[in-house]
């Protein structure tokens, strides 16, 4: 196997170990082994999270809300630096989310995330999630547009 192919395989493990052992589980303790120090969240485009200090404490946030959330990967496909990935988001609303109070009501959401390495760590991060599917499981009529 080439070197090329091998950094592809390994590049998938570690988005699979980070959507497991990081966001599953909520260790975001772990995550300056899967991500560089200035590491970026872009949420739809937008530059959502920057630096592992707004990661740890993203993750924390996230499992407040959304206590117990998995991720249920579906597909990877990976090519040089970059990791695709399809998910299936799954939890409970448990805390406010957007300025809307909990519902308590259990949702199920694809996503499409893309993850940039650099030195064999994440780098950057893309998530492009169904949020009209996740609004419409949770009751919502109409939230802010960027939430």
């Amino acid at each position: 196997m080439s070197n090329s192919n091998m950094n592809v395989d390994a590049n998938k493990t570690a988005v699979a170990r980070f959507l497991e052992d990081v966001m599953t589980k909520n260790r975001p303790e772990l995550l300056d082994e899967f991500c560089i120090e200035d590491f970026v969240i872009y949420w739809r485009g937008k530059p959502m999270v920057t630096g592992l200090g707004e990661m740890k404490e993203f993750v924390g946030s996230h499992d407040s809300t959304f206590p117990g959330c998995n991720w249920e990967i579906k597909d990877l496909v990976a090519e040089n630096d970059m990791v695709a990935a399809r998910i299936v988001q799954r939890g409970i609303h448990k805390g406010k989310w957007a300025g809307a109070r909990p519902t308590g009501k259990k949702f199920g959401i694809c996503e499409a995330m893309f993850f940039r390495f650099r030195d064999g760590k994440i780098a950057e991060m893309w998530v492009l999630p169904d949020i009209d599917d996740r609004k419409e499981q949770l009751g919502f009529r109409s939230l802010p547009p960027d939430s």
